[in-house]
């Protein structure tokens, strides 16, 4: 009995190896953490150029006179500006007008699935694709 008291006492006095046990079980919740904030950054700057593209598209289309010639001043205008944003693949955005008459609705619709961010996302939760951001532009004032 007072063989395996010794024991007991030498091992719980024992520091070796508690410095490896305790990276072991701090390491992954730290890296996980660490691309999560890298994912979540790279998504939020995605989310930050596509608004800023949809606008100026929008804004685009304010002098056409006609649907056609707005939704030619839209095309050219997003083909011109979404090769210009470092986090945005412009061959992965898709641009969608509509032109009634009285407003012109620009729509800007993006697959995020080969960028970076989405490489994380089956180990934290993302927001679900594609990235659908839309502006009305009133025609005419009317």
């Amino acid at each position: 009995m007072a063989q395996r008291q010794n024991f007991r006492n030498a091992f719980t006095a024992s520091q070796t190896g508690v410095s490896a046990l305790e990276f072991a079980i701090i390491a992954p919740v730290a890296i996980l953490l660490f691309f999560g904030l890298i994912a979540y950054g790279l998504v939020f700057a995605l989310h930050l150029e596509l608004q800023h593209l949809v606008a100026e598209t929008g804004r685009a289309t304010i002098p056409g006179l006609e649907p056609t010639e707005r939704r030619q001043l839209a095309e050219t205008e997003f083909h011109g500006r979404s090769g210009r944003y470092p986090f945005l693949d412009a061959t992965a955005a898709r641009l969608e007008v509509e032109d009634d008459g009285r407003a012109t609705i620009v729509r800007v619709l993006y697959d995020p699935s080969d960028s970076p961010a989405y490489l994380m996302s089956g180990l934290i939760p993302l927001p679900d694709v594609p990235f659908v951001y839309e502006q009305t532009i009133t025609n005419g004032g009317r």
